[in-house]
């Protein structure tokens, strides 16, 4: 009976150090930075409004944005990567190593690859969406929709962290 007694409270006590630990985040190392990145795009469409902006950060730390109106005459498409022409084109400039290397980190410790392509619905009303799509050597991801990381649950907070990360580094002028 003691016996009995002794070994459920040792599975009862492991059971909850492993749910602690996995909970906190214990015995996992942080996640690497993204590497063979070679180009980082954002999309964000206007809502109701008829306009779109695209963010392009390459590896060479070369920031392209690009704010177009009436995108839906354009003759390009923005959710396959295919970049705005010229005449779109609003600002051009570099970013530091530090600011490439940040965004790394955030797409590494928030596992961008692994995202969902769509995330889960959110329920608003003339809201924007926002993608982003990571190039590698090895290959391309794209995650976002509606309202893209203002959703509740996992993907979403990853989402907007990535989001803020991309943010911060393309804010970050050399």
């Amino acid at each position: 009976m003691t016996n009995k007694i002794i070994k459920k409270t040792i599975a009862v006590l492991a059971i909850s150090f492993l749910l602690i630990a996995q909970l906190t985040g214990c015995g996992m190392g942080s996640k690497e930075p993204l590497t063979g990145v070679t180009k980082v795009s954002f999309l964000g469409t206007g809502g109701d409004v008829d306009s779109a902006t695209v963010c392009i950060l390459t590896n060479d730390l070369r920031v392209k944005v690009y704010d177009v109106w009436s995108y839906s005459d354009s003759d390009f498409d923005f959710y396959s990567g295919e970049i705005p022409g010229d005449e779109y084109l609003e600002e051009e400039y570099t970013v530091s190593e530090e600011a490439w290397d940040k965004l790394m980190k955030a797409l590494g410790q928030n596992d961008f690859m692994s995202m969902p392509d769509k995330l889960p619905k959110v329920e608003a009303y003339d809201g924007s969406s926002k993608y982003i799509l990571v190039e590698t050597s090895a290959g391309s991801h794209l995650s976002g929709g509606y309202e893209a990381g203002n959703g509740r649950g996992r993907a979403h907070k990853r989402y907007a962290k990535v989001q803020k990360a991309f943010f911060e580094a393309i804010s970050e002028n050399d």
